[in-house]
């Protein structure tokens, strides 16, 4: 049984390699790619994998171009089709969230599946079908990124990026010095804003009073 699964294997990772070549219009090299053993996560997990893929199968540059066309093509609706899978069912607007890719401007509110730059000092957002496309023109290194479902994800990760000690709470200093940078406001008009937060004046905030924060942005905008 064993054998007949490794057989089974076997052949559908051939027949997926051969339909590959053949949308690329390159048939007649699926002998030489099945004695290198080059399997289809050899050419559609990365462009790296691609890159040394080709390299070692020598190609020549007509050849390398049809692939190119063919494996782009394959990139982008395995993003897209993982993408649609994990999309979120409440399909949850983010609030104080804005898309910065094509849709820029557009005033769509942003919904389901978005990808936030994990560095404080880069505020950077994309939706799903403008991240798909930064992906394609390599605009965006994937793991720079911290992909949040809901909104209760981009809170998280905002409140996240504020809490420099990790300490899973906000003091003054950590939320004046976050928002005189992103906000441009001055301190003292911030520093306002914390003591209306901080119900229990305890000198600093938990996420639950960091989210009547956000509620009480998303509501002025």
């Amino acid at each position: 049984l064993t054998t007949q699964k490794a057989m089974s294997a076997s052949g559908d990772a051939k027949k997926q390699i051969n339909e590959l070549l053949g949308e690329a219009r390159l048939s007649q090299l699926a002998d030489a790619f099945e004695k290198e053993g080059i399997e289809l996560k050899d050419l559609i997990d990365s462009w790296e994998a691609f890159n040394v893929t080709v390299k070692k199968m020598g190609l020549k540059k007509g050849h390398v171009a049809r692939l190119t066309r063919v494996v782009r093509q394959r990139m982008r609706e395995a993003r897209l089709k993982s993408v649609e899978e994990e999309e979120n069912d409440l399909n949850e607007v983010h609030k104080t969230v804005t898309c910065d890719g094509e849709c820029k401007g557009k005033e769509k509110k942003l919904r389901g599946t978005v990808w936030l730059h994990k560095d404080s000092k880069v505020d950077l957002a994309y939706c799903k079908s403008c991240w798909v496309k930064q992906l394609d023109k390599n605009l965006v290194v994937e793991k720079d990124y911290v992909k949040c479902k809901t909104a209760l994800d981009t809170e998280k990760h905002m409140f996240n990026l504020i809490d420099t000690d990790g300490d899973g709470f906000l003091s003054e200093e950590e939320f004046t010095t976050f928002f005189m940078e992103k906000m441009n406001l001055p301190k003292d008009q911030i520093k306002m804003v914390f003591e209306q937060l901080d119900r229990n004046n305890d000198q600093k905030l938990d996420f639950e009073e960091f989210g009547v924060f956000i509620e009480m942005v998303s509501s002025a905008t």
